[in-house]
């Protein structure tokens, strides 16, 4: 089920505050993320942020095309695991020449 319209977007006060403070100060540090469900804003755009998925800290560059997306779509929380059967099929091929 979707927010309510009239709520707005969810941003975390104190993500929003401490990106306030750093563009204050002028500091181009990355700002480390925790909470992934928060939504990116326009004023956002040009930030570095750091987005935890887990494990570690995924960085993310904010552009216009990613206005409007929450911080969560762009850190992947699983692993794609490709090439599982290729690398079966060579272990069963190489039984069948012995």
């Amino acid at each position: 089920m979707s927010r309510s319209k009239w709520k707005g977007v969810f941003v975390c006060h104190s993500l929003y505050k401490k990106f306030l403070f750093f563009k204050k100060a002028k500091i181009n540090n990355f700002i480390q993320i925790y909470n992934r469900s928060s939504v990116v804003l326009n004023e956002f755009v040009g930030g570095h942020f750091k987005v935890y998925n887990g494990l570690k800290f995924i960085n993310l560059f904010v552009t216009e095309n990613k206005v409007g997306c929450k911080f969560g779509e762009f850190s992947f929380t699983r692993r794609l695991r490709r090439c599982i059967h290729l690398k079966n099929d060579a272990k069963k091929n190489k039984n069948k020449k012995k």
